[in-house]
């Protein structure tokens, strides 16, 4: 047995449950009514965070996706008997490159009795090297027995059991490239991993291609280039396992039929029926039952129908493992409204869907049906579909997330209204075949009235707690007890309106070393927030909030608020640069910046609001990056295989008469009007921002691209990671404060050769900057079909 799965107690120092760094939290209404900053206390002296030091942090929780979308992990698991509890630990080791974790289990009547902290069994213990967690999708199969996935070789995950009585540690796939997601049965013995396949072979590398030539089956460029005929580069594959049976077989993927443009292979929502006969996959479909136009309860769906955007058009499609075959799961389509998995009942004789819709060729006689929400019952064998009980589209705008309790045959659902405040929770009980509403508290606790609760704020690092029914509690867990000898921004949540009456919210991340009546230069980090949540590095693993603070930046995380309700319409992109625009004002108000020395970040969407900000705005930007994302004009709308979304944001086909709207919004057809330093990196290949990036070269303005073909979205790998974050913060500290690093930061990768050669190659921009700002910025022009005539 490898000793990274030994059993072993972890040292006790890693349970101290204090859980305030150094922080002056005893100033939390930093901003005062009449926007006048307090000033912080004096704190003790202690080291600035930096990037080296932020990727440590350890976060709890089991991450349930096995990549990067980790942002709502499950804080622990209950063995049935409720005696056992596992909990995830996960932090980064940036100098050795790896992110690590470890599965802690606790006896909780032990924890309880004993007067003073008891250590944990550390169960096992695994590192990752590549975008795959270290251990994810843990799960309790008896009261001994543990089935999770894990990354056993530093790079490919697969599915294990852990016994905790002997220890041992047992693979159960064979799975040869990235798993994307997996499921199993009540028993565990049944098995699916939806994993990648292998790559597409390229037009130059195809024998038959080179000699005779090939027929482009691609949609988007991307995938033309790499020879292959799916959304993906990369096919993924459904792949069964029957340990009792010994066998394994391949499923037909959903994302091989005709009717299918791709589906979300990074999760089985709902797993596998306790059976073991049945799993799901949702997709986006291209071709649907012309009765779809007649559902009302949802509007972004219908715009999304009307337009053809097939990304929002989706349905879920029904793995039958024993057949080997896959087919939709009825004839409804997946909702928008819908967030919340599918729950498995009776033992996958049925399954519930939280926040959909019966299907309408059934009651043809019954209009209202299309704007009936509610649960359904779908029976996965027939497709059979009825309602359990409606919701009220006018009060449920999102359902978050559902929970079914086997034992007392009761829903419980969880959701949010248009001003996206959640509701009380909705509890229905089933009684036969009738359902009712009941109290949530009906629900039974299996783990004999424990509970484990994560303790945090924006300015306190989690704490776990254990808390019995009467309200005793222990503290369990407080991983992050180093960040004592390091002396952080104070953070604040605010809240404005924007010159239009939008609202908006934001975290705002202070220096450590914060004075009154200083102003600092600004950088505003986009695309959400977790409020309530402890974060070093702000909504994404892209950024670095607290790193920034350290260099004295002010730095504001921004929330999407103001954009609801517009968001894929023409409207979409004035109100985002009103959403900037608006916080620099504010924040100017308030005394805190200098607004000559503001930086943005885009990520994914909000690369589009930034770019629009570049070019539509008289606002002044020192420097911006933009991450992983693409314009939303012509050349996007072209390479990504005329994507219908463009479209609606845009409010018509960029051809003859529809063109003038592309003009006029497009940031690429306004390069000449972008004056500020840009800093580019994408995943996979350089095709999504090449036209900005080939544009403002041509135009002589300061650009900068960087390709990580092997990352994701939102960078998990941990060299990556390291190399972004702190490029993000070197950037800003050289255009908004002027600052160049000296000394090395101990990752890898970078040596006093590179970190030279940056500088030189950013002076270097610097230099072509002061040329740009000697010439006076051209006027917007505005476009008409006449004028594009």
């Amino acid at each position: 047995m490898s000793a990274a799965f030994r059993l072993r107690t972890l040292s006790g120092a890693l349970l101290a449950a204090r859980p305030m760094v150094s922080t002056p939290v005893l100033f939390l209404s930093l901003l005062s009514l009449a926007g006048a900053p307090i000033a912080p206390a004096e704190a003790k002296a202690a080291r600035h965070l930096d990037v080296r030091a932020m990727l440590q942090f350890a976060e709890v929780g089991d991450p349930v996706s096995l990549g990067w979308r980790d942002y709502r992990p499950q804080i622990a698991s209950f063995a049935p008997d409720g005696r056992n509890v596992a909990i995830v630990v996960r932090n980064g080791a940036p100098v050795d490159g790896t992110v690590n974790a470890k599965l802690l289990i606790y006896d909780v009547e032990d924890v309880m009795k004993s007067q003073k902290q008891l250590p944990p069994l550390v169960a096992a213990e695994f590192s990752s090297r590549s975008n795959q967690q270290p251990l994810a999708s843990v799960r309790w199969l008896d009261d001994g027995l543990l089935q999770f996935a894990a990354t056993g070789d530093g790079s490919t995950t697969q599915i294990y059991n852990l016994s905790l009585k002997s220890g041992q540690v047992r693979r159960l796939t064979d799975v040869k490239f990235d798993m994307l997601a997996f499921g199993s049965s009540a028993s565990g013995d049944q098995i699916v991993a939806i994993s990648r396949g292998p790559a597409a072979v390229s037009p130059e590398n195809d024998p038959e291609c080179i000699s005779f030539g090939c027929r482009v089956s691609g949609r988007r460029l991307a995938d033309a280039l790499a020879g292959a005929r799916s959304w993906h580069t990369f096919a993924s594959k459904v792949t069964y396992y029957d340990l009792q049976a010994d066998l394994r077989r391949e499923v037909d993927a959903p994302s091989e039929r005709a009717e299918v443009d791709r589906c979300f292979a990074d999760t089985l929502p709902g797993g596998v029926s306790p059976d073991g006969r049945y799993a799901l996959q949702i997709c986006s479909v291209t071709q649907w039952p012309s009765w779809w136009t007649r559902y009302t309860v949802d509007s972004e769906f219908v715009r999304s129908l009307l337009a053809k955007n097939y990304i929002y058009l989706r349905q879920y499609y029904l793995l039958d493992l024993k057949s080997g075959t896959s087919r939709p799961l009825n004839s409804t389509p997946a909702l928008p409204v819908m967030r919340a998995d599918p729950i498995w009942i009776d033992g996958g004789r049925h399954l519930i869907l939280p926040g959909a819709v019966l299907p309408l060729n059934a009651h043809t006689a019954l209009p209202d049906r299309n704007q009936q929400l509610g649960a359904m019952i779908v029976d996965p064998a027939t497709g059979s579909t009825k309602l359990a009980f409606a919701l009220d589209p006018a009060i449920v705008h999102r359902i978050v997330e559902a929970r079914w309790s086997e034992r007392d045959q009761i829903l419980v659902i969880d959701a949010v209204n248009r001003e996206g405040e959640a509701l009380d929770p909705i509890a229905w009980r089933r009684a036969g075949e009738k359902w009712e509403r009941v109290g949530p508290s009906k629900i039974s606790n299996p783990s004999k009235h424990y509970t484990i609760y994560l303790e945090q704020s924006i300015n306190s690092v989690p704490v776990v707690y254990l808390q019995n029914a009467k309200g005793v509690r222990r503290a369990l867990l407080a991983p992050n007890e180093w960040l004592e000898d390091y002396r952080l921004g104070l953070v604040q949540a605010i809240s404005w309106t924007g010159k239009g009456s939008s609202q908006w919210k934001g975290h705002l991340y202070l220096p450590p070393d914060y004075k009154l009546g200083k102003k600092y230069p600004l950088v505003i980090l986009t695309h959400g927030l977790r409020e309530g949540v402890f974060s070093l590095w702000g909504y994404a693993r892209n950024f670095a909030a607290q790193p920034l603070a350290s260099r004295g930046i002010v730095v504001l995380q921004l929330d999407e608020t103001g954009l609801r309700g517009v968001t894929t319409t023409r409207e979409e992109w004035p109100r985002s640069q009103e959403g900037f625009e608006s916080a620099i004002d504010e924040l100017d108000k308030r005394g805190l910046i200098d607004r000559s020395r503001v930086g943005l970040v885009g990520w994914s969407r909000t690369v589009n609001h930034v770019n629009y900000m570049m070019t539509h705005s008289d606002y002044p930007i020192k420097a911006t990056i933009l991450a992983d994302g693409n314009d939303f004009g012509w050349w996007t709308y072209l390479n990504r295989g005329v994507h219908q979304e463009i479209e609606l944001n845009f409010g018509a086909e960029p051809f003859g008469s529809g063109l003038g709207n592309m003009l006029n919004l497009s940031p690429t057809f306004s390069l000449d009007r972008w004056r500020t330093p840009t800093l580019i990196w994408t995943s996979q290949n350089a095709i999504s921002s090449w036209d900005i990036f080939a544009g403002l070269r041509r135009l002589k303005k300061p650009v900068e691209y960087w390709v990580l073909p092997d990352a994701d979205h939102d960078i998990f790998m941990m060299t990556q990671r390291s190399r972004l974050n702190q490029q993000m913060v070197d950037w800003f500290a050289f255009w908004l404060g002027d600052e160049e690093r000296e000394h090395l930061n101990g990752l890898p990768g970078e040596t006093k050769g590179s970190l030279l050669e940056q500088y030189i190659r950013w002076n270097d921009l610097r230099a072509q900057q002061n040329e740009v700002l000697k010439t006076s910025r051209p006027p917007r022009l505005e476009w008409s079909s006449r004028a594009a005539k």
